[in-house]
């Protein structure tokens, strides 16, 4: 798991094959929004649906991922 800033906003870096071991530790009684994002939006949808058939609601997830920001929002991200 890795760590860093976006906006100010603390950011885990976590490969979706351990999200699942994860909602018994960082995650669990957790109530602020969580956004997850990738590459291509793919593994972050992914991650999404997970956390919301486990009981979490506050779950977005950035359509299109970093591509899309990049292409969309903030071409600098590129």
């Amino acid at each position: 798991v890795g760590k860093a800033a976006i906006c100010g906003r603390e950011v885990l870096s976590v490969p979706l094959s351990r999200l699942p071991s994860r909602l018994d530790g960082w995650l669990e009684g957790e109530t602020r929004p969580l956004v997850f994002f990738c590459r291509s939006g793919a593994r972050s949808h992914h991650a999404g649906r997970f956390l919301t058939e486990n009981g979490f609601e506050r779950v977005y997830n950035l359509a299109g991922g970093v591509l899309a920001w990049a292409r969309d929002v903030d071409q600098a991200a590129a």
